[in-house]
Order: structure tokens, then C-alpha cells, then sequence
């Protein structure tokens, strides 16, 4: 099942991410965030010159409250990565869902039973009860 993504300026995200980086602390101003959307994952990449040393779970999770703070309705799973200036690959990177997983699991379809328009009512048995067991046994 394929989740339709709206389209998302990543260039008006990196510069809202960027000032809220740069507001966060004075020497963050070597760090460069930048937005990709990647097969339904934003990835904000954080990269900085070799010579700055950061720390990684510190950075990771002020971004992580950053991004959280973004208008990002349509995207579910968000990636972090931290890059070194001029490395292909990031040393460091989290995911993380917008949604709590209590949230994605969501109720997709209701029982018969609950439908006000049938003429019949389930009745609370002991077999009802142990038929929920096992859901697969279960015959109304």
C-alpha cells in the first residue's frame, strides 16, 4: 500500500530548520542543514567541517525537536544524518516516525455488530470470550 506524500518545499524546510539551528546555539554556524525527500522519508542532513566536533546524540535530538516542531502532515518517517563536509556517507544517523505507533494503529474497519442498522445484537458469552482468543474461531 503505497502512502501518497504531498509535495513538500524542501528548500523553504531547510531554511526554517537552518534558523531554528542557528537560533538554538551561537556555533552552530558552521553546521549546514539541508532536506531530501527520499521514498517517502524526509532525511534532514546535518553537515559540518571536520575540524568542528560535535556531539552526536546532543545534535541528533535538538534536530529531532526541531524537525517536530515543522508543519509536516504528510510525511511519516523523518531521518536524521550527520555528515561530514565533503563525506558521501554520514557517520551518524536516527529515524524516527511523526506518528506514535499507538497513532498508526488505528481501527480499519468496525465489527458488524457495531453497525446500528443490524437487526441483531452479539451477546456477551463465556464461549464468546474464549473464541476472542483465538479471533480466527470466532463465529457470530
Amino acid at each position: 500500500m503505497k502512502t501518497a506524500i504531498r509535495n513538500i518545499n524542501t528548500q523553504i524546510l531547510e531554511d526554517n530548520l537552518q534558523k531554528s539551528w542557528q537560533s538554538l546555539r551561537d556555533f552552530n554556524d558552521a553546521c549546514k542543514i539541508k532536506c531530501d525527500l527520499k521514498a517517502g522519508t524526509l532525511l534532514v542532513i546535518c553537515e559540518h567541517p571536520a575540524n568542528l566536533v560535535i556531539d552526536r546524540e546532543k545534535t541528533i535530538s535538538e534536530l529531532k525537536d526541531i524537525v517536530q516542531k515543522q508543519p509536516l502532515e504528510s510525511i511519516e518517517k523523518i531521518g536524521i544524518c550527520l555528515n561530514v563536509i565533503g563525506h558521501i556517507h554520514p557517520y551518524a544517523y536516527h529515524s524516527f516516525f511523526t506518528k506514535s505507533r499507538q497513532e498508526e494503529s488505528t481501527l480499519t474497519f468496525m465489527p458488524r455488530w457495531v453497525d446500528r442498522d443490524m437487526d441483531y445484537q452479539v451477546k456477551i458469552t463465556s464461549e464468546f470470550l474464549d473464541s476472542l482468543d483465538n479471533p480466527f474461531d470466532l463465529k457470530i
